[in-house]
């Protein structure tokens, strides 16, 4: 009985991770139109707006621009705040189809580690969500309202919750 529980345990533990897929995230810098150039970069390396990121094998993630874009006549940040946005694009750079979850992919921190949700503003671009067929690109954009005196930000790519690790960038609004 003992051989049949440890061998159960074995074979639930390897469909684990055979469903959860790699165990953490790496990213490396494939490309740049910052200053920094463009070889490979340890996962540890906070990235730059520009940076053109491999992450596990799977997605190649560009941050395009980061910064402050206005509301509309129907919605505007609370006093002392202001909306702050960053259009991301999505290459499926894997050999099947892929999900990309817009916001929920995403960390927005301030220098004081407040974290921030993000919001909605009509005269920005939609979210990147949806299915991504291999080779395939996908562009959105992404706004958080966040304190006027805030300036520096890291934004953290986490594309799995069942994986260790985040993609970095550091972003000035």
């Amino acid at each position: 009985m003992r051989k049949v529980f440890v061998f159960g345990g074995l074979v639930i533990s390897a469909l684990l991770i055979l469903a959860c897929g790699e165990t953490s995230v790496a990213g490396s810098v494939v490309g740049s139109s910052s200053t920094h150039g463009s070889t490979s970069q340890p996962a540890a390396k906070h990235f730059k707006v520009g940076d053109v990121v491999n992450v596990n094998n799977t997605w190649q993630i560009t941050i395009q621009s980061f910064g402050v874009v206005q509301g509309d006549q129907f919605t505007q940040p609370n006093q002392g705040n202001k909306y702050v946005a960053f259009t991301v694009t999505y290459k499926n750079i894997s050999t099947s189809e892929q999900e990309a979850f817009g916001s929920a992919d995403w960390q927005l921190k301030d220098a004081t580690g407040q974290t921030y949700n993000s919001t909605f503003v009509s005269t920005v671009a939609q979210e990147p969500m949806g299915k991504v067929e291999a080779g395939d690109l996908l562009k959105g954009s992404i706004v958080y309202e966040v304190p006027i005196a805030q300036k520096q930000f890291t934004l953290a790519f986490n594309p799995s919750y069942f994986t260790s690790g985040q993609v970095i960038w550091d972003v000035t609004a």
